[in-house]
């Protein structure tokens, strides 16, 4: 997951507490056939919640969505904000499950503290930062755009200069399903795709919970061994 993170902890209210804990593992993962392995999991716990009486008071996050734009292609692509009366806010959107705000309470008001863009046309075309984008199959470069699993040499698609770049999660349309607190994003990645192998699912999880953390858990499955 490509966020960048931009905050200063004097601007925020007092009451408020702001925390983020990012524990990532973009190592190389060899996925075996028919066995489930979850890529990495992040939780950036951005505690907001006011406390009474010593006691954190519960608070529902709720869902919304509205049209955030249309591809080049002419897809039309959705933004999810996952929001709560504590005045912590995620959006999210249906292409490439893109984080695209993580809003939380200051004493200037409102502050978002991720870096992104704009317009989806901005996303499709931003092939350098990825900014906010779930990545994979692979995070990072693969060099020569090529790699070896068991004795077989696979070619991927050179979208880094001569290297490989984060796959193509980053560009994909994600089926959306929303209930309680939490998203639930899925897409297919077939066999090839960019030159991986295996036929891979993919499920996105993101959850607003009610202790005000934002949760992100990634899992895939594939049909063969790859990585």
């Amino acid at each position: 997951m490509c966020i960048r993170f931009v905050v200063n902890n004097d601007d925020l209210i007092t009451g408020f507490n702001f925390d983020i804990d990012l524990t990532v593992w973009t190592h190389r993962v060899i996925l075996e056939k028919d066995r489930f392995f979850c890529i990495w999991s992040v939780l950036a716990g951005a505690a907001c919640g006011r406390c009474a009486g010593g006691r954190r008071q519960t608070i529902m996050a709720k869902i919304e969505s509205k049209l955030f734009g249309f591809t080049r292609a002419g897809d039309p692509v959705n933004e999810y904000i996952l929001s709560n009366p504590g005045g912590l806010s995620v959006s999210v959107l249906d292409y490439g499950a893109i984080i695209k705000n993580i809003i939380v309470p200051a004493r200037r008001g409102p502050v978002d503290v991720v870096l992104g863009h704009d317009t989806i046309q901005e996303y499709e075309l931003d092939t350098a930062t990825y900014c906010g984008s779930f990545v994979g199959r692979y995070a990072n470069r693969i060099e020569g755009a090529a790699f070896t699993l068991n004795g077989k040499t696979y070619q991927l698609e050179a979208n880094s200069g001569r290297n490989h770049l984060h796959g193509c999660f980053a560009r994909k349309s994600y089926a959306v399903k929303a209930f309680g607190d939490t998203l639930l994003l899925e897409a297919d990645s077939p066999d090839g795709e960019v030159g991986f192998p295996g036929n891979m699912k993919i499920a996105v999880r993101y959850t607003l919970t009610p202790d005000n953390a934002f949760r992100m858990d990634y899992r895939v499955s594939s049909d063969a061994d790859t990585i």
